[in-house]
């Protein structure tokens, strides 16, 4: 009887022992997800200075896959080796680190600008097992600090951590109760089940004196009753050697569950480490729609107490009214939490927050993701609100600063190139000094210069702000090449571009005055940058649901080393190639190619000429 209740004790011990392993898994998972959704970089290290886990973001701005980065040093990613070793240094030495301002280099050379705020973690001891840091991209600021003196640079200082208990250890906590009442329901059965098979015993003690008495008389059954006796015996001792097998197994798997609650434990610590550090708002939501977490970023824009626990989220969200960035109120559907909730990412979209607890209107970027466990199933969702309000006022200062420009200057310039015009058509009449003329030549080619880098100024600004109106049309590739090139004839030399496209091919979606910009930019850079007896060939090629126009010449070729800048803002290739106006003209291109949905890139050896390309979806809109 007692072996009998051992048994049933260690295999209810064994089940639990199995929920709770699956429990830890989900856990995993949850933690997993959180830390993927964010946009900037995490990195957790060691005591040593070895990287021990990272984020996708950080896989994308090293360029290297996380089983790469994972067991290397943490300072070899920086472009200052000894400051970055001295920054983690810091964080165990006086526990966190703000605003730590390093290089991140990528894998094909180039680096950006990164502010790290990191802090330690501890385990369930109080001992320090690690860093956690994060790493925000900056580069965007450091550029409009060039443009804004006055702008301010610091970022917010980092968020004071804050300790919560996470609400899956709490449902585990809530299951595994249940479980201990169930167990203790099924063991006073399973006492009530032992006292009747007692009486059952006795039973059988009575039925067996009459057996015997029987068995007296039957002397041919003890043979039989002998044979199944040794049967018997053989099953007892197979079932003892099952019972030592289940103990083993028992014994393995409380190993393993207090490895799975060791690693929960330090996954949790990292996941309080990762929210206190996010310097955004950073908003959790369960499957129902309400708010299981709000860091103090997000409490501060809300304007409401730090204690949101199962709070619905409508009534956070009424405390200030949202809007799109036109000004039309947002529906509550679209608010990205509620869509995650519906499984559907949002990224990066605009919105304009009004809440009485800022005095004027803020500008917020926001971002949600669904949060899934193993099976599928919706968990509940991420958001992650960045404050864009400073930025987006630098972007307004900027265009008034280019409209201010281009008005105060096109007037006065308009002026001159008329008269100017005027005295080089008096010259040329009255056959006056030839250096006089070749002057006024000079002021009306120079004015004309001037107009274009005003232009490429106000397009840049259209471009960037998203006020750019595109009419787009569906247009066949190569008859408005030929259309350009003639209308170009007077304005380029035309006679040297040769137009290689095949006579049909599949129409492209595009903004007429748009394509021809982007064709008039390549063209006459291929034509300023090649010798005047060479040819500039166009060739078109149609594949994977784009067309693709290529653009070549034969000039000097562009130097490896700046390829991966020639269509940033302001760049001007160095070498042979002669700088002229603003560096705009690739800049402008790009970013008007990919406004039609497409891309563009450069192929160039030094010697041997340049090929510019960008490729267009065949598709009815853009």
């Amino acid at each position: 009887m007692g072996k009998s209740n051992g048994k049933e004790k260690r295999a209810r011990e064994l089940f639990a022992k199995e929920v709770q392993e699956e429990k830890a898994n989900k856990g995993w998972e949850y933690n997993r997800n959180l830390l993927e959704t964010s946009l900037d970089s995490l990195i957790t290290i060691g005591p040593d200075g070895i990287i021990t886990d990272v984020n996708s973001a950080t896989e994308k701005a090293t360029g290297l896959p996380r089983e790469k980065i994972i067991g290397t040093c943490f300072s070899e990613y920086f472009t200052d080796p000894e400051k970055a070793r001295a920054g983690y240094k810091q964080v165990f030495d006086v526990g966190k680190v703000v605003d730590y301002e390093l290089y991140l280099k990528h894998i094909n050379g180039s680096s950006i600008p990164v502010l790290y705020n990191a802090s330690v973690y501890k385990d369930n001891e109080g001992q320090i097992i690690g860093v956690f840091a994060a790493a925000r991209d900056i580069s965007a600021i450091k550029k409009h600090e060039n443009e804004l003196i006055d702008f301010e640079n610091n970022l917010e200082s980092i968020v004071q951590q804050k300790t919560a208990e996470l609400i899956i250890t709490n449902k585990e906590l809530a299951f595994q109760t249940g479980e201990k009442a169930d167990r203790a329901a099924e063991l006073i059965i399973a006492d009530k089940e032992l006292a009747f098979q007692t009486g059952e015993k006795a039973d059988r003690a009575a039925e067996l004196v009459i057996a015997d008495k029987e068995l007296a008389f039957q002397t041919g059954e003890k043979a039989d009753r002998a044979a199944e006796l040794v049967i018997a015996n053989r099953e007892l001792i197979h079932q003892n050697v099952e019972k030592d097998k289940r103990a083993a197994e028992l014994i393995i798997a409380n190993k393993e569950l207090v490895f799975q609650n060791e690693e929960k434990e330090k996954r949790a610590a990292e996941l309080d480490a990762t929210i206190a550090a996010v310097p955004d708002g950073l908003l959790i939501n369960g499957p129902s729609e309400e708010i299981v977490h709000m860091n103090e970023a997000a409490v501060r824009l809300f304007g409401s107490t730090a204690e949101p626990s199962r709070s619905p989220m409508a009534e956070r969200v009424a405390i200030g009214q949202f809007e799109t960035p036109d000004g039309r109120p947002m529906p509550r559907d679209e608010f990205p939490p509620y869509r995650a909730l519906r499984g559907e990412t949002v990224v990066a979209e605009v919105f304009v927050f009004r809440s009485p607890a800022f005095p004027a209107q803020r500008w917020l970027s926001i971002s949600s993701a669904p949060i899934r466990g193993n099976d599928g199933s919706l968990l509940g969702a991420v958001t992650v609100l960045r404050d864009t309000t400073d930025l987006h006022k630098l972007l307004e200062e900027r265009e008034d600063m280019v409209r201010m420009v281009s008005h105060d200057l096109r007037s006065p310039l308009t002026v001159v190139q008329g008269q100017a015009q005027v005295i080089e058509r008096v010259l040329k009449r009255s056959n006056q000094d030839p250096r006089l003329q070749r002057s006024a030549e000079t002021i009306v080619t120079s004015t004309k210069r001037m107009n274009a880098m005003i232009q490429d100024l106000v397009d840049m600004a259209q471009v960037e702000s998203r006020q750019l109106d595109l009419k787009c049309a569906p247009m066949e590739m190569r008859a408005f090449l030929l259309d350009l090139r003639q209308r170009l004839a007077g304005v380029l030399d035309t006679q040297r571009i040769r137009v290689e496209m095949p006579e049909e091919s599949p129409l492209v979606s595009a903004d007429p005055d748009r394509l021809e910009r982007v064709f008039t930019n390549l063209l006459s850079n291929a034509l300023k940058y090649s010798p005047p007896e060479t040819e500039v060939v166009v060739t078109a090629e149609i594949q994977h649901g784009e067309v693709t126009v290529s653009v070549t010449d034969s000039g000097a070729g562009i130097a490896r080393e700046e390829l991966s800048h020639l269509f940033e803002r302001f760049y001007r290739a160095k070498g042979t190639r002669k700088a002229e106006g603003l560096g705009l003209g690739l800049y402008i291109t790009k970013m008007l190619v990919e406004a039609m949905g497409g891309r563009i890139w450069v192929e160039s050896e030094v010697g041997k000429g340049s090929t510019f390309s960008f490729a267009l979806p065949t598709r009815a809109d853009c």
